[in-house]
């Protein structure tokens, strides 16, 4: 076999191993953005069991595993979330009532409409970016991901920011203020720039997630 051939021999594998890689990729930051789905809808039998059994940590385990150093700012919310779960653990009840009670007060209007709705369809378009790179759809995958950038660059930042500074501090110690960190610093990653970091430093100065 002449040394051009077998170049060429190699090229269709080396290009199956990276569209799998980043299908991965594309997976474990839609799983990301599914977490914050669950833990920022109504509060659900699913969430509760996902607390009680602590799936919930082995989704966001696999969802940051992708990451290098990045993940680091994600272990204080995560850690909020292990506390809450602790709790749920021990008083179900009690916990849910809690939940219920937070989550009407705190998600009206349209900053908590515009937010939920980012995590809704970044979620979506990530489950898709990976379908893509999994079946060798190049093309779309790159579409898709575009689409994504596209799509944090268009929206409402600044409304997003102040919908989680305010569940930070109604409800620094619970699932609430949790969530808002993890997607705070998920718009972070997710931007590819300091786009977003400038954007929430405009509004609240320091910009901390």
């Amino acid at each position: 076999m002449g040394e051009d051939e077998g170049r060429g021999a190699e090229t269709p594998g080396r290009i199956d191993t990276t569209n799998e890689r980043l299908a991965d990729v594309a997976r474990c930051r839609g799983k990301a953005w599914s977490v914050l789905a669950l833990t920022l809808a109504p509060p659900s039998s699913e969430l509760e069991e996902s607390l009680r059994t602590r799936s919930l940590f082995g989704d966001l385990a696999e969802a940051l595993g992708w990451m290098d150093l990045d993940r680091e700012r994600f272990a204080p919310y995560v850690a909020l979330l292990d506390a809450v779960a602790q709790r749920a653990d021990r008083e179900p009840a009690a916990v849910r009532g809690d939940l219920e009670a937070r989550h009407e007060r705190s998600f009206e209007g349209p900053d908590a409409h515009i937010a939920l709705e980012m995590v809704a369809w970044m979620s979506a378009r990530c489950g898709e970016e990976g379908s893509a790179w999994a079946a060798g759809d190049v093309e779309r995958a790159k579409a898709l991901r575009l689409d994504q950038h596209r799509f944090l660059e268009a929206a409402d930042v600044a409304a997003v920011a102040r919908f989680c500074r305010r569940l930070q501090a109604t409800d620094q110690d619970g699932l609430y203020g949790a969530s808002a960190g993890i997607l705070l610093e998920l718009i972070r990653t997710e931007s590819g720039r300091d786009h977003t970091g400038s954007v929430v430093r405009k509004v609240f100065g320091d910009g901390g997630g």
